[in-house]
This record gives structure tokens, sequence and C-alpha cells, in this order.
């Protein structure tokens, strides 16, 4: 399954991604307040296909000196290890772009992101009332 890096003739790829979020987007709320086009300024935002039909999306963003990555996965392509794939896919563009530290929040009821988050070496570092705060540190 290839990733395919989102640029403005892809914006419509990513709208569709949107729709069939389902229920994660109780969880991923990124785009509640944000156009779609925002993905065009980031550092990097991709999708990951599968027949040419986006079953995930990931972002790094820049926020002052803060770099943040954000995850979402399709509904019905959970538990596939497709999380892990972006996951894995963010990580090695942010080695790449030389950064030395990510952050990310998750809801506290997404426990099967937290599951993937500590067990690819990110630290909780904050708590807020409906979240936990991660940071992770390439060695």
């Amino acid at each position: 399954m290839p990733f395919l890096r989102i640029n403005k003739a892809q914006l419509g790829l990513l709208e569709r991604f949107l729709t069939k979020l389902g229920d994660g987007a109780g969880t991923f709320r990124y785009f509640d307040k944000r156009p779609a086009a925002i993905v065009l300024t980031h550092l990097y935002a991709g999708l990951l296909l599968d027949n040419d039909e986006p079953i995930a999306y990931g972002h790094l963003e820049k926020e002052g000196e803060t770099l943040w990555l954000g995850i979402a996965v399709a509904q019905g392509q959970r538990g596939r290890g497709i999380g892990r794939q972006m996951l894995s896919h963010l990580l090695a563009m942010a080695k790449e772009l030389n950064e030395s530290t990510i952050c990310l929040t998750v809801d506290k009821t997404n426990q099967s992101a937290i599951k993937l988050y500590e067990k690819q070496g990110f630290v909780r570092i904050e708590e807020g009332p409906h979240y936990y705060k991660y940071s992770y540190v390439f060695e």
C-alpha cells in the first residue's frame, strides 16, 4: 500500500478520507475547526492508499518549536496495523527532516492509540481533562 504526500491536487482525496473516518471523528477532531487545505502548510501530510482509496491520514505540523504528529485511520480499517504503518512512516519522515522531538495528544478513551504510541516509545508528559500529551525523542 503506497503513501501519497498531499498536495493541492490531492485535497479531494483527503476530504474523501474524512468522510470515511466514521466513529474515529470523535477522537480525531483536528479538522473540526480547520479547513482541509491547512495540510498544505504542514511539513508533511500524507495518505495511505489501498486500491487508490485513502484508508489513513497522517501529518507533521510545526507550531513554533514544537513538531506535532497527527494520525487517523478510517472506520473499518482499524485493527489491521494501519495506524502502526502510518506512525512508522511519519517517524521516518521526521527523522529525514532532522527533527529531534515529536509531540502528540490523544484522547484518554482512545486506548488502542495509547497502546500504539507507548509501544513505539512515546512517553506521557502531561495530562489534561480529556487527553494525554506524549513526546517522542529520537536517539
